[in-house]
């Protein structure tokens, strides 16, 4: 056998045993109307659950962040072909290759969240 806990009003509880259409068909036989709880509980969900606004336009900050991300990626970019030129450039000394290695996948890296970043900002750039 089941149990429900009715919620009826503020701090009132009642325990119903049995199926909820046998409560429903229980609170028919009382008078009360079964079909207002129901629309009840829609409505008390429906206002709960709160209207997310479309974003439309930059923040202040986010708008500074567009103004440099542009340098900044190009800037990256110049940090990670040098990177690569020292990696030529090492020839036999293979732990400052693997040194430089890390660094150019990290800058390889960051370069990819600022790109994603870029991407994000521009959707909403004037």
């Amino acid at each position: 056998m089941n149990k429900l806990l009715v919620f009826r009003a503020i701090g009132e509880v009642e325990i119903f045993y049995g199926e909820y259409s046998d409560y429903l068909k229980e609170l028919e036989a009382k008078g009360k109307p079964a079909k207002s709880m129901k629309k009840m509980a829609n409505t008390s969900v429906e206002k709960s659950a709160p209207e997310k606004k479309e974003k439309v336009k930059l923040t202040y900050q986010e708008q500074l962040e567009w103004d440099g991300i542009e340098d900044a990626i190009s800037e990256l970019e110049q940090t990670i072909e040098s990177l690569n030129e020292t990696l030529e450039q090492t020839g036999a000394d293979f732990t400052k290759a693997a040194e430089i290695s890390g660094l150019i996948t990290a800058k390889e890296t960051e370069l990819e969240q600022m790109m994603e970043r870029w991407e994000f900002l521009s959707q909403y750039a004037e």
